[in-house]
């Protein structure tokens, strides 16, 4: 789009500005927009969706405006998308193509049987099947459909064989994958047939599967997979490869730079209204304002904050929706760790860290009103995420320091911990290298813990060495890390079972305390402070040496993913995992919910991590495009890319020199309603805002 169309805007009237992301009184009348907007709903693409409701707004102010002129459709364009990096393959189910970057790039190139936009809101992908129907319980046995148009670019059908592909891959692969991708439904599935050429699939189950919707997303085309390999064959640098069964295929790769998708002319459904999609490597806050502000980007996803809100307020053709992203930053323990292997000590740091505090001077610096995570297993404000954090919503320092007295430490004169041998009870905490907000954090942790007697030495690691080496080898003893929270709960409970690192050689909550000592499995030095050390003096000296990890136990998706990936705490519970098994197969959706509290409730009671909150994050687009929505997955905003419309003022050249009326019924004026929406103004991370989003970051 870029200058052009912004010079066509410029002409036109002011009230017909606001008609994109920005907040107006019309969008509330008019449902089936983007958030905020007024004008053409988007018809069923690959996803079958026909448009949502609006999204969660920003707390800024909206402005008064007159009625807008007329619209028209722009039949064509480019959108460019801005991206923190280009991998090097692009399908999501192999190690080095599972994250998000290749997702949302992958979603407009190859079909999936649904589509989850958010928690509770999962859609058919009723474009690639015909039907998707669970015709029996015991055994539980799903029958797919396929479209007998649906077809690979290079002419070969769509069939049983790419599902079989995906199940086999997912068997012989899926441990390496993160923990969103759902391989204990694949481990559950006992055969897949086929009949009717290939087009109607028939999954037998060998327990049931609640979440069955999950499965077959971005499915690979089996035939490049066979002779290339399921990693290898789908490179970047191979885009021949890169079959389309979507709305759009890969038409050029820049390495490390760009990467187009253009119109699928084998496309059996209805064509998107764009040319094309451009993915475009921009690094930095400061570097994607500046590309929104000029015009070299149209769509990006930045972190709210002052710098967001300033280039809101300068260039009116710009708008923003704001919503509770799926990153989770939380305090992992390490319960093969002697110290903090001992209940009663992750009780006292829960009890001492004052979660609001530490979120009001942190991210809450940046945006206000930002949510506790009070569920391991939901993202926040999904159906069923009961907040079972009671026992850690208010600081208690006397509770915490009795708790400590449990495990042999008492208060010395200076308002210390010490054990009985004058031991200092020291925590080290490893946090990433590199961040303010992980600064914030952190610095306020320190001074949190410090209250209750209890001194912090901070290490900090590069992300990639903290997430691929440090945790999975258990060469910590607490660690503030990113975790990616799933729509689906089955795959969070992945980050609970099954630890890849050391393990207690006890129960993990009845470890004998340890007194007298700090030494853990993360370090090779006691640390001792003299007896007359003051609180003050505490804050003063930084650890900066780190023993270096040993072990075998590795996360190779927790790099790509940029979050941990598996259990990287050394936990296992029998009575959780027990839970997890009976919620995994209740196919009654409230019976599964109340399974899932009961699980996230031995969680709490256990305490292997102590969520923090899910970051906050918005979505910044060019106001003349519509229905652009975000998704608490991995997808992003390009869930619904098919559907992405451009629009000028009427009687304008366009952005593609064409003109026509708008996808869907009623043309510019006449929006429809989403299908399978959760509710006006609300996002599919269950956060509700105004009928759209204001230009306030």
């Amino acid at each position: 789009m870029g200058l052009r169309l912004r010079r066509l805007l410029a002409l036109a009237p002011a009230g017909l500005l606001v008609a994109g992301l920005a907040a107006t009184a019309v969008s509330a009348a008019e449902p089936g927009r983007s958030a905020g907007s007024s004008g053409a709903s988007g018809s069923s693409g690959s996803s079958g969706s026909s448009g949502s409701a609006g999204a969660s707004g920003s707390s800024g102010p909206t402005t008064a405006t007159t009625a807008p002129g007329p619209l028209q459709v722009v039949h064509g364009g480019t959108v460019t998308v801005a991206v923190p990096y280009l991998p090097s393959t692009l399908n999501p189910a192999s190690p080095a193509g599972a994250n998000p970057v290749a997702a949302e790039i992958m979603s407009q190139v190859w079909p999936s049987t649904f589509v989850t936009v958010g928690p509770g809101d999962t859609r058919a992908s009723t474009t690639f099947i015909d039907a998707a129907e669970n015709v029996s319980v015991s055994p539980q046995r799903v029958v797919y459909t396929i479209d007998a148009k649906a077809r690979w670019s290079d002419g070969t059908p769509i069939t049983a064989a790419d599902f079989i592909a995906e199940w086999h891959a997912q068997l012989a692969i899926g441990q390496e994958l993160p923990a969103n991708d759902p391989l204990a439904g694949y481990e559950d599935i006992a055969s897949i047939t086929s009949s009717s050429a290939g087009k109607v699939v028939t999954v037998t189950f060998k327990r049931p599967d609640a979440e069955w919707e999950a499965l077959f997303h971005e499915l690979a085309p089996a035939q490049v997979a066979a002779q290339y390999g399921w990693s290898a064959g789908f490179t970047t640098a191979t885009p021949s490869h890169l079959l389309s069964g979507g709305p759009f295929a890969v038409a050029r790769v820049v390495p490390g730079k760009e990467l187009v998708l253009r119109r699928n002319p084998h496309w059996w459904g209805r064509a998107p209204m764009l040319d094309q999609i451009v993915f475009r490597v921009v690094h930095g806050q400061g570097a994607l304002l500046h590309g929104l502000e000029q015009g070299t980007i149209d769509v990006a996803q930045v972190a709210p904050g002052p710098s967001l809100r300033n280039a809101l307020m300068q260039h009116r053709f710009l708008g923003a929706q704001t919503y509770a992203s799926s990153v989770l930053w939380q305090l992992d323990f390490n319960l093969a760790d002697p110290l903090v292997g001992q209940l009663a000590v992750r009780r006292a740091v829960a009890t001492a860290v004052d979660r609001p505090e530490l979120v009001a001077d942190s991210i809450g610096l940046q945006r206000n009103g930002v949510p506790l995570s009070g569920n391991h297993l939901y993202q926040v404000g999904a159906p069923g995420s009961a907040g079972n954090d009671g026992d850690y919503g208010l600081v208690d320092v006397p509770l915490a320091d009795q708790l400590l007295a449990s495990a042999g430490y008492r208060l010395d004169a200076s308002g210390i911990l010490r054990s009985a041998s004058g031991a200092p009870l020291v925590l080290r905490l490893v946090v990433p290298s590199s961040g303010q907000l992980v600064s914030q954090m952190t610095a306020e942790l320190r001074a949190q813990l410090l209250d209750a007697g209890i001194v912090v030495h901070v290490v900090r690691v590069p992300l990639a060495r903290l997430l691929s080496g440090v945790l999975p080898t258990g060469a910590y003893q607490v660690a503030l890390v990113p975790e990616w929270v799933s729509a689906y709960p089955s795959e969070n409970a992945t980050y609970y079972v099954d630890p890849v690192g050391p393990q207690p050689t006890g129960s993990p909550f009845t470890l004998p305390p340890a007194p007298g000592t700090t030494t853990s499995t993360s370090t090779t030095t006691t640390t001792t402070l003299p007896a007359s050390t003051t609180k003050a003096a505490t804050t003063a000296p930084q650890v900066t040496a780190y023993a270096p990890e040993t072990g075998t136990a590795t996360e190779p998706g927790a790099v790509a993913a940029g979050s941990v990936t598996r259990d990287v705490l050394g936990y296992r519970d029998p009575a959780l995992e027990t839970l997890l098994a009976q919620a995994f197969s209740a196919l009654n959706p409230g019976q599964a919910a109340s399974l899932y509290d009961q699980a996230d409730r031995v969680i709490w009671s256990d305490l292997p991590s102590l969520p923090l909150y899910q970051v906050p994050t918005a979505l910044v687009g060019e106001r003349a495009l519509y229905n652009l929505f975000p998704s608490s997955t991995w997808l992003g905003p390009l869930w619904d890319a098919q559907n992405w419309v451009l629009e000028v003022p009427a009687g304008s050249s366009g952005a593609s020199g064409a003109s026509g009326t708008a996808p869907g019924a009623g043309g510019p004026s006449g929006a429809t309603s989403g299908a399978g929406t959760t509710g006006a103004g609300t996002t599919g991370a269950g956060t509700t805002g105004a009928a759209g989003p204001t230009s306030g970051g």
